[in-house]
């Protein structure tokens, strides 16, 4: 069943989404025509000018859409009229949080390898072939190194960061919607305040703890431990405990929001 909503979710979020992929996708094939035409006409000059002011403003308007149907697809089938056919479906209440979850965290992907492969096109010519394939060589060289198989596992746990990042940017987000229902008839306002009071309370606790820590520990055994500790070590210690953290607030953000679905929703 979790696949069906998932299929339903991406259906949702298509008609939305690729009106405006393709438009971004027009738009970088005539500013590649642009770009590759060498004239110094003021006409010209100034029509290439508009087009690539047109192309930022749908790159930037498709990062915005992304964001807003995200938001939307949560609160409108969950939180409005809608949620009354979502909720009779014999569907536990967390599959129908994954299910938008998941879809979230492919389309925000999807956003950013579009955007990187737009840019790439417009950059690219036939000198950047070149020297791109001279980068790729050098980057396998790279990884089959005696280092490379450090370089590779901060590749993979960056990667992990960044989905687990995502993860919880998006469940913040669900849990602020969520929480913003119980204000009755001012859930919008509630779901704002929410999100304003979660950034505002892990700010003081992160706080809080730096001091601690910094107030508490013994400065000479911490000089000791991270003079001895090579580049690669702190890396990834930073990108582990990034990671821990992202997940710990995701299990909360998540258990929070799938409690209030499944025990105190209302939908009036």
């Amino acid at each position: 069943m979790l696949g069906k909503l998932m299929k339903y979710e991406i259906k949702g979020t298509a008609r939305l989404l690729l009106p405006v992929y393709a438009a971004l996708l027009a738009m970088t094939l005539i500013n590649k025509i642009f770009l590759s035409i060498n004239s110094e006409a003021t006409g010209f000059i100034m029509t290439t000018g508009i087009s690539m002011a047109l192309y930022v403003c749908i790159i930037i308007a498709l990062v915005v859409m992304t964001f807003i149907v995200i938001i939307q697809r949560f609160y409108k089938n969950l939180m409005t009229d809608e949620g009354y056919l979502m909720f009779t479906l014999p569907v536990p209440t967390w599959q129908q949080i994954v299910s938008k979850l998941v879809i979230a965290l492919m389309w925000t992907f999807v956003c950013g390898i579009v955007i990187m492969l737009s840019i790439m096109i417009l950059a690219i010519d036939g000198a950047s072939l070149q020297y791109m394939g001279e980068f790729f060589q050098e980057l396998g060289r790279a990884f089959n190194s005696p280092e490379g198989g450090q370089a590779a596992l901060i590749l993979i746990e960056l990667f992990i960061l960044m989905i687990v990042g995502v993860c919880c940017n998006v469940l913040q987000v669900y849990t602020s919607i969520s929480v913003g229902q119980l204000f009755g008839k001012h859930k919008v306002i509630g779901a704002f305040v929410t999100y304003i009071a979660i950034n505002i309370i892990l700010q003081i606790i992160f706080t809080v703890m730096t001091v601690s820590f910094a107030l508490t520990s013994d400065t000479s055994m911490l000089n000791a431990f991270f003079n001895n500790m090579d580049p690669v070590t702190a890396v990834n210690w930073m990108l582990n405990i990034g990671t821990l953290g992202n997940l710990i607030l995701s299990a909360i953000y998540f258990a929070v929001t799938n409690y209030i679905l499944k025990n105190k929703l209302n939908l009036e």
